[in-house]
């Protein structure tokens, strides 16, 4: 993932901390392993995680294949991806640097890919997705995670504030960002289906994740009580692409 194509965050700064930004998240961090287990598949040979950092979902994907690739742009964060899998003892793992542009990877490589919590800083989204199809094998498994420009309390908000035809489009909204956090950018739906579409992508399934994210809802639900209820949403909501988070199972059409 070079800098000037993404204009990522830098996640090397020595105040960039991404397993900090994930304390407190606990339900987020709940709700997609739930999501993710609907996803997998139950046995698979080889896993690329793309932008996977420092393996924060590897012990949930883990044990479905037999070899697995954790790639990032991040030192930092692939120098803690082998502190976890050397203290979780996790085998048959491989960790290496790589651009999701311009993977260095075989083609037909891999039967499943993951890319998630990448997408919003992509600036060019059919490039990664072109890149993924060729490393995976015919009729291989692209999971995806993008963050949803349309979710329920975006859209009420845009409709406060008349800003509705602008959140409709199809068109990425790209959030304002402070400092080094580089773009984070939003995603229509159907604007997703679309560039899948053309990178030879097949969806299977999606899923409404993180139904219930409110800072009010997690101070005054306990987590096992927001899971429950996530689990349920994640069935009843995703026909409305409730939630701010979409996770997609797609295949690769050839």
């Amino acid at each position: 993932m070079t800098k000037p194509l993404t204009e990522i965050a830098d996640y090397d700064l020595p105040d960039c901390d991404y397993i900090k930004y994930w304390q407190g998240r606990q339900y987020e961090h709940e709700a997609e392993k739930i999501a993710l287990n609907k996803l997998l598949p139950n046995k698979g040979q080889k896993l690329v995680d793309l932008g996977g950092g420092y393996g924060r979902l590897t012990p949930t994907y883990h044990p479905h294949f037999e070899q697995v690739l954790i790639i990032d742009t991040s030192e930092r964060s692939l120098n803690q991806a082998r502190m976890m899998v050397e203290s979780l003892k996790l085998k048959n793992i491989e960790i290496k640097k790589g651009d999701i542009y311009n993977l260095p990877l075989k083609s037909e490589s891999f039967d499943t890919a993951l890319m998630i919590r990448v997408m919003h800083h992509l600036r060019y989204p059919q490039r990664a997705f072109n890149e993924t199809a060729r490393i995976l094998k015919p009729k291989g498994i692209f999971i995806l995670e993008f963050p949803n420009k349309c979710h329920a309390k975006a859209l009420i908000r845009a409709s406060l504030k008349g800003r509705l035809k602008q959140f409709l489009s199809l068109e990425p909204y790209e959030q304002p960002a402070a400092g080094d956090e580089g773009i984070f950018l939003n995603f229509h739906f159907h604007h997703v289906r679309q560039l899948l579409q053309t990178s030879g992508f097949i969806i299977e399934k999606k899923i409404s994740v993180s139904n219930f994210r409110s800072p009010t809802l997690k101070k005054i639900l306990p987590n096992k009580l927001l899971l429950n209820l996530e689990k349920i949403g994640q069935v009843i909501l995703t026909p409305f692409n409730f939630g701010p988070s979409i996770f997609i199972k797609c295949r690769k059409t050839t």
